[in-house]
């Protein structure tokens, strides 16, 4: 976490001196590199403190701080680009990083307790690609975030076309933010219930089909926000038991997996936004991504569950 912060801050004072674009382009790659293990890290931390259920009630609560982040994001970048342009905003950024390099350094504790074990990233990503349960949640996160991404992406024509400026697409998103906490306050209520992480996977891919098909049918308008508002609840239900569950079977290398099931699902959802700028549709890309995730969700799970019964039949035999 540490050096990903200084990587990230160094990124950010770059930024201050290029002479060019395309030097600004270097240091904002560099920034990406560094802000990754706000991603991975934090997860792989996560997981080291906390198991099962218990892991997926700690994601909820950071679904829910990460439906409020945008939000904030937006308004501070709006503020310092007007106030200093992108000079303004990279000075905020450097302020942030060296106040979280600081508050990491004196505050944060080590979560890896035990013994540090070297694992060969080739076995581990052989054993992790042929891992159903591991496509599964690669195809499932990728699917739902090119859902939500492609808002971002695709949203902004659709207001200039129904006569609305950027202004009123930026307060859209408190749209989203509030589907989203709404979501992972549905999450921890229902986890805390005793509802398997499963079960609510699986109804929320079917909120999120529906809804989808209803974006097709009324995106000519702004009611389409209605339908996108529970879209992004059923992210903020999908996502943290989909990550809470994912790396179950690799508590022995939880960093290098973390890592690995990040890289497998940024690739796809680089793809899957390819995709949605070429078919500058919002609402087909919805239902496709909301196909996918129906299709993968209840297929893979099904056979990981015969797998599991096989296995436990075998064991019985012995």
């Amino acid at each position: 976490m540490l050096l990903g912060l200084t990587v990230y801050l160094l990124g950010t004072l770059l930024a201050h001196v290029v002479p060019n674009f395309h030097w600004l382009w270097v240091a904002r790659i560099l920034c990406a590199f560094g802000a990754a293990v706000g991603s991975v890290v934090t997860q792989t931390m996560l997981r080291d403190s906390y198991r099962g259920e218990q892991l997926a009630h700690v994601f909820s609560i950071m679904g829910g701080a990460l439906a409020i982040s945008p939000i904030i994001g937006l308004m501070l970048g709006g503020f310092l680009a007007n106030w200093g342009g992108y000079l303004g905003v990279f000075s905020g950024l450097s302020t942030l990083s060296i106040a979280l390099l600081i508050w990491a350094l004196y505050r944060l504790p080590e979560t890896q307790t035990g013994a540090c074990s070297k694992v060969s990233l080739l076995k581990l990503s052989f054993e992790m690609l042929t891992d159903p349960w591991i496509w599964r949640s690669v195809l499932l996160i990728a699917a739902i975030n090119v859902a939500l991404f492609s808002y971002y992406g695709l949203a902004p024509f659709i207001f200039n076309r129904l006569g609305f400026d950027a202004v009123v697409f930026g307060y859209s998103g408190a749209v989203l933010a509030v589907g989203a906490l709404a979501g992972a306050l549905i999450n921890r209520r229902c986890l805390k219930q005793g509802i398997r992480p499963e079960k609510l996977v699986d109804g929320s891919l079917l909120v999120m089909l529906i809804c989808s098909i209803w974006i097709v049918l009324t995106q000519d308008s702004l009611q389409f926000l209605l339908p996108m508002l529970f879209v992004s609840a059923a992210f903020g239900v999908i996502a943290p038991n989909v990550l809470s569950q994912a790396l179950n079977h690799y508590q022995q290398s939880l960093g290098s997996a973390g890592a690995l099931l990040g890289l497998f699902y940024y690739l796809l959802m680089g793809a899957g936004l390819l995709f949605s700028g070429w078919l500058q549709n919002l609402g087909l890309v919805l239902v496709c991504s909301s196909v996918v995730g129906c299709g993968v969700s209840f297929l893979i799970r099904g056979s990981r569950i015969r797998e599991i019964g096989i296995e436990l039949s075998e064991n019985r035999a012995g």
